[in-house]
């Protein structure tokens, strides 16, 4: 028999429910112990020691590292206000699922969950009395410094957050108390945006570039070499007819927030005009 100790109630019924769920016929016998709180009793032979492991790492993901990664953010990153704390928490989780920061956080093509469960495997493979809340608080240094790393990007991408939707009010603000240049514009998605006048007629690059050079782009950090928003922006139009069969994102998805009630999306096929090439 394994004998597997519970500080929490609700760790020790989420350890019962995912082995439930791996094992549907299984006899688990539960006591309440005076010192260490819930203890199971498991037959070996009926759970894998695997499946106990992959419980204790569920668990650590879902009830300890958030506590964690907020430790981290105030004594290594000093911060103290509970809103950024919780976007930070927020912002770290993302980082952790993440396949490019994974590959900068943890070595050989590893994982959260691959380095917990080998860590869970490297103290649970010898041992038949487990104390889940001693592995919990004492058994996780090696995951520190993992840990301090993806906060860090965790940080980094919320202060990108936060930029970003300064540029969007920023940018709205700008377009909103400019006086209208231009009645409508047409936008077509594909490889890159290509910009039609009323009429069908494509706009040029050289159009485009002597009406952004007149636009004080500056004021919200917009750069006259980028043809993306900056054309947009410079036509100030009162109307703007978006055509695409692609997810709308990046830098389109920017354009639609920053024009909102003056953009209507539609498909390709619904381009009123002939595609030309710039």
């Amino acid at each position: 028999m394994r004998k597997i100790y519970f500080q929490y109630d609700e760790e020790f019924m989420y350890c019962c429910e995912a082995i439930f769920q791996m094992n549907k016929v299984v006899h688990v016998e539960w006591e309440k112990d005076h010192q260490w709180g819930n203890m199971m009793l498991i037959p070996k032979d009926e759970v894998d020691l695997k499946a106990i492991i992959h419980s204790f790492v569920m668990i650590y993901m879902t009830f300890r590292l958030g506590k964690k990664m907020k430790d981290v953010a105030k004594s290594v990153y000093f911060y103290t206000n509970e809103e950024e704390l919780n976007r930070i928490y927020e912002s770290t989780t993302a980082i952790f699922k993440d396949t490019y920061y994974q590959a900068n956080i943890f070595p050989n093509k590893q994982t959260l969950y691959t380095f917990l469960f080998e860590l869970f495997t490297h103290h649970l493979q010898y041992t038949d009395k487990i104390h889940f809340d001693a592995l919990a608080l004492f058994c996780m240094k090696p995951l520190d410094d993992y840990i301090v790393t993806a906060v860090g990007f965790g940080i980094d991408e919320m202060k990108r957050e936060e930029a970003y939707q300064d540029f969007i009010v920023n940018a709205r603000e700008f377009v909103l108390q400019r006086r209208i240049l231009t009645d409508v514009i047409h936008i077509v998605q594909t490889e890159e945006l290509q910009f039609y006048k009323a009429d069908g007629i494509l706009y040029s690059k050289s159009e485009l570039q002597e009406i952004m050079h007149r636009t004080p782009l500056y004021i919200i950090q917009l750069d006259e070499e980028e043809f993306h928003l900056a054309p947009v922006i410079s036509l100030a139009p009162k109307q703007i007819y978006l055509y695409s069969d692609q997810p709308i994102e990046g830098k389109t998805y920017t354009l639609c927030r920053i024009f909102q009630e003056r953009i209507q999306l539609n498909s390709l096929h619904q381009f009123p005009f002939s595609l030309e090439v710039n």
